[in-house]
């Protein structure tokens, strides 16, 4: 099983759409925010929030909830696949119901391996090791790269120190096999 979680009007064949919105007819109705989640321990192969996460958990015990859920319904192996504004941009800032920032340095905590929080590990189990981090930037900047106008070292450091540079973090977790 493959759960698409927040998909609002999204549909894509192989996967189970879920979203609170009865209206929207997703596969199933559920609160991302309500435990436990209904289905079983290592049921999906791979778990997405498109645009989701940073929609939930203001308080950080919840946040940590949704984290073990997500941990708890993938399969050795699974994966989870993340994609949120970028935390310095409008995109994210301008959306009165971004609740949370969420970036690889965050997520990196629930990293056994990775992680700095060891008591993520010790009190929830959860164990989900990043693969990949790609940061999309906003088309002028990639354009400025193309053309030659903005070496990809600039590119970079911009992404790091100035605003409206990069729009989307897209962030592929693996479930670490115990």
């Amino acid at each position: 099983m493959r759960l698409d979680l927040g998909a609002g009007i999204r549909r894509e064949a192989g996967y189970v759409s879920v979203d609170v919105a009865a209206s929207l007819e997703p596969d199933v109705v559920w609160d991302l925010e309500r435990f436990p989640w209904p289905w079983d321990d290592a049921s999906a192969t791979e778990v997405r929030m498109l645009h989701v996460l940073e929609h939930l958990g203001q308080d950080p015990k919840v946040f940590l909830r949704i984290m073990g859920e997500v941990n708890r319904v993938l399969a050795p192996g699974g994966l989870f696949r993340v994609h949120v504004p970028h935390p310095r941009s409008d995109t994210y800032l301008g959306n009165y119901q971004h609740v949370r920032p969420v970036t690889q340095l965050m997520l990196q905590q629930f990293s056994r391996k990775h992680g700095f929080s060891p008591e993520i590990y010790s009190e929830t189990g959860i164990d989900l090791e990043i693969v990949e981090v790609t940061n999309e930037p906003f088309p002028e900047w990639s354009r400025a790269v193309v053309e030659g106008r903005l070496t990809v070292v600039d590119l970079e450091r911009a992404m790091h120190e100035q605003f409206n540079v990069v729009n989307e973090i897209r962030i592929l977790m693996k479930k670490v096999v115990v």
